[in-house]
């Protein structure tokens, strides 16, 4: 069934509110905007549809807002004054809007006026196209980042290397372009950087060098060119995987190859890589799978 429309004003002291992975339909009601004390607010996995409340921003002792897999709605014209509204929420760590992909159109600049508190951004598997806003910048205290799956377009904004805090930067499978900025080297907290499947072009950025907790990096399937950085064979902690898979790189496999005694994976197939495979290779003492197939 649905929310009651009424349930605003039955819970004067509620805190916390999780209905989530139910079969709740219908849309989310406006008067849950009075339950003012409100302080996790959970409707994920439900079939709950249209406009979230414009009213949100009330909910100001609000720490956790999770609205994924639904099936609510917004677009250039409509829907997304939550989020303009969420900048009165001086409290809030975790928003999480996911996976509802009738969420259309250009991400709302307001999104860089949300509380510095804000520690979670989830925006991934939605139908959202434009660009990503500038402001984002903003979000200093930020620790995860998901914007894959989705339309976006445009540059990686130079101002995202304003979130120091950032631990998981996910924005795969996306219409992203342009130069990977030179300012990703300023998330030196960052252990996962996961940006392939888009249109980025030209060469890897030096400054990923810096990145000493990373220990995850995939930028496969873009249009990345010139030689590998040498500074990403010194990553001290690079351990999951390291992927350019189906870009157009070239020259060779540098010999410091061997510094990454931690890698499990290594994958460069389907690049113009050339000349011979270093014998230090032999010093990646844990690598269970190599992939240089469709090079020269």
């Amino acid at each position: 069934g649905s929310i009651p429309v009424d349930i605003g004003s039955r819970f004067p002291s509620m805190l916390i509110l999780r209905l989530y992975t139910n079969q709740f339909t219908g849309s989310i009601p406006v008067s849950l905007s009075n339950l003012t004390t409100l302080e996790v607010l959970e409707l994920e996995e439900n079939g709950l549809s249209g406009h979230v409340p414009s009213a949100m921003g009330r909910l100001q002792q609000l720490q956790l807002l999770n609205l994924q897999y639904n099936m609510l709605e917004a677009d250039n014209k409509a829907g997304w004054e939550f989020i303009t509204s969420l900048s009165n929420c001086s409290q809030l760590q975790r928003l999480l809007i996911g996976s509802n992909t009738a969420f259309t159109g250009q991400i709302p600049s307001s999104i860089g006026n949300l509380s510095t508190t804000l520690q979670i951004l989830m925006l991934a598997d939605t139908g959202i196209s434009g660009t990503i806003p500038s402001a984002i910048g903003n979000l200093v205290n930020l620790e995860y980042l998901h914007m894959a799956n989705n339309s976006i377009y445009g540059v990686i904004p130079e101002g995202i290397g304003k979130l120091g805090n950032l631990v998981v930067l996910a924005l795969y499978n996306t219409d992203l372009s342009g130069l990977i900025p030179p300012s990703i080297g300023n998330l030196t907290s960052l252990s996962t950087l996961n940006a392939y499947g888009g249109n980025l072009e030209g060469s890897i950025p030096a400054s990923l060098g810096k990145l000493k907790n990373l220990a995850a990096l995939d930028l496969s399937m873009n249009q990345l060119n010139g030689s590998i950085p040498i500074e990403i064979f010194e990553l001290p902690l690079l351990s999951r995987y390291l992927a350019f898979v189906y870009n157009s790189l070239s020259g060779p496999l540098p010999s410091k190859v061997g510094r990454l005694r931690n890698l499990n994976n290594l994958a460069l197939t389907g690049n113009q890589l050339s000349g011979k495979i270093p014998d230090s290779i032999g010093e990646c003492s844990v690598l269970q799978n190599l992939w240089l197939d469709n090079n020269s």
